[in-house]
């Protein structure tokens, strides 16, 4: 500036405001300079790399990355691997102090192959760390010499690894493997998602946003830790990772823990490992052939998705399988038959069932929770050193049962249609009211009849009837219709204060339709709305008019019929 006005150049002088590129680590000012710097070429080890995943050589999971690596491949630019920093791997390159030729050599020279000065002058660069990172899926094996290890290991099987280096470390140890050996390093890349803060920013160091991994350990557990990191966020996908995910985890870890420890409390002392499922003929007990069929289709579940890397989902196929199929139903279905309220057989064939499921389940759960999985599966009958080297279960071992499946599902089902009468209904929890089913066929009434104890237990109802298809229906009775049948409950007799509640109840759901359906007899909301909108609020206000209709009867039954009085 003041050699401009010197010479009477400068015009004028003016502030601006504009932005200042910062570094993302050390917060210093980035200003663009021209230097001279090491670049390797990289489009003769680019093709190579972009015709392996093409040809298939390498897969990348999740698959809609292998775009993006295409779209790296076909702009890629010749690579700047030199940088000005203190410590690092040394530019292979010496300058002649007489002649100035620049030497780039593998052995470092004793004297300039040009004039035959012994005046060399190193390089003062370093590498850039991806140079030395790229080779090293071989390099850590001894290349360049034909080691035992190099021709063992190399090439692997799968990288797992984070998809914002994909460039910068996984295409480049493709190329490198490829030029320098011939074969590509891997077959599989899996690569993970983010996690990130509640402020929805990437968890780092920098940042100061990351917890310490010892730390959470040491606090909530190695397995809790690693089952929250896989669930219920999908790990191919970028999402939260704090105290609401290590939470579940832990619950769910609870619940198994738990369980298993209530099928050891069943299991007769001396039991021999459960080397084979119990026998699933068509005489035994439906609640027996249902929980291995679903063990099965669990089973083919993880390994279809271990086998599509999707890692979360496997781990979401044993959540619900053991919390929902096996916990809430299976084991209430046979507390009374463990506790020998029944015969001998029966009993017998309960404790086969949950324990050859759980020692099963607990090898399936062994690569996500593999501590708490070791300890609980040495509690039970077992044989063997470890449940890591535990044959991995097989779904040719029990065969799936699609009778047994549907015929739970419509026992399920009407259990949980009378519950949620009594919930409507406002049946207090001490109160076992009469129930009907008018089934929809004689098959139906075949299965409720032979588990009508079962139902009458679980959804707390007593007496429960079964209605023919020309039976009145029961009067002052709540109903609910599906597809295997009706279902009624007594209503209870309403005291004054269930009656004022279910009025409020009447008075803001009644509000809430007229709001709804004056929304849908609006033409501008039926022009501009997507038709998934105007669905959801038709459907909305059918649900609202059945519950009304359901609160007027009840209402309706609580009124002193005529002539009633003191």
């Amino acid at each position: 500036m003041k050699r401009l006005e010197e010479a009477r150049l400068l015009l004028r002088t003016e502030k601006y405001r504009h932005s200042v590129a910062r570094s993302e680590r050390s917060d210093a000012v980035i200003e663009p300079r021209l230097s001279t710097q090491w670049f390797v070429k990289m489009r003769p080890l680019a093709d190579p790399a972009a015709a392996a995943v093409r040809e298939g050589v390498v897969r990348i999971h999740p698959d809609r990355w292998t775009l993006s690596f295409f779209r790296w491949m076909e702009t890629i630019q010749d690579w700047c691997i030199s940088r000005q920093v203190v410590w690092g791997h040394p530019i292979p390159v010496s300058r002649c102090a007489a002649c100035k030729e620049e030497i780039v050599y593998v052995d470092a020279p004793e004297s300039c192959p040009k004039c035959g000065s012994r005046e060399l002058i190193s390089d003062p660069d370093v590498l850039d760390t991806w140079f030395t990172s790229w080779l090293w899926p071989f390099l850590s094996l001894g290349w360049p010499e034909e080691t035992a290890d190099l021709a063992h290991y190399y090439p692997t099987h799968l990288l797992v690894t984070g998809r914002d280096i994909m460039f910068f470390w996984v295409a480049r140890m493709m190329m490198a493997g490829l030029y320098f050996t011939g074969r590509a390093p891997f077959s599989d890349v899996y690569l993970t998602g983010m996690l990130r803060d509640d402020r929805g920013r990437r968890m780092s160091k920098h940042l100061g946003n990351s917890p310490d991994p010892l730390s959470v350990i040491a606090e909530r557990g190695a397995d809790t830790t690693r089952f929250a990191l896989v669930f219920p966020t999908p790990t191919d996908e970028d999402g939260p990772f704090g105290r609401g995910a290590l939470e579940g985890a832990r619950n769910f870890l609870t619940k198994v823990w738990n369980l298993t420890r209530f099928a050891q409390s069943h299991t007769p002392s001396g039991t021999a490992p459960p080397a084979d499922p119990p026998a699933t003929y068509a005489h035994s007990l439906l609640e027996d052939r249902w929980i291995l069929s679903r063990y099965t289709a669990t089973v083919a579940a993880v390994d279809a998705a271990l086998a599509r890397f999707e890692i979360t989902q496997a781990a979401t196929s044993l959540y619900q399988f053991l919390w929902h199929d096996l916990a809430d139903r299976y084991v209430e279905l046979v507390k009374d038959r463990l506790a020998g309220k029944g015969d001998a057989v029966s009993q017998r064939a309960a404790q086969a069932t949950l324990l050859f499921v759980i020692e099963r389940s607990l090898r399936l759960l062994h690569p996500f929770v593999p501590h708490m999985t070791e300890e609980l599966w040495h509690a039970l009958p077992h044989e063997g050193e470890s449940v890591t080297v535990a044959p991995w279960p097989s779904v040719a071992e029990v065969p799936r049962d699609a009778l047994a499946e549907a015929q739970m599902e419509i026992l399920l089902d009407s259990i949980r249609l009378l519950r949620n009468l009594r919930a409507e209904e406002h049946v207090a929890i001490e109160t076992i009211p009469s129930a009907w089913i008018r089934p929809q066929n004689e098959e139906v009434r075949t299965l409720l009849m032979a588990e009508r104890a079962a139902i009458e237990k679980l959804a707390r109802v007593h007496p429960l009837e079964l209605l023919g298809p020309s039976e009145a229906t029961p009067e002052g009775a709540a109903t609910r219709v599906s597809a295997a049948g009706e279902y009624f409950i007594l209503r209870p007799a309403a005291s004054t204060e269930d009656t004022e509640t279910l009025r409020r109840e009447r008075d803001k759901l009644a509000a809430l339709l007229r709001k709804t359906r004056a929304r849908l007899a609006d033409p501008g909301f039926r022009e501009r709305a997507p038709p998934a909108v105007i669905q959801e609020a038709e459907e909305k206000a059918r649900e609202l008019d059945e519950r009304l209709t359901r609160i007027d009867a009840s209402l309706k039954s609580a009124e002193p019929s005529e002539g009633s009085g003191p």
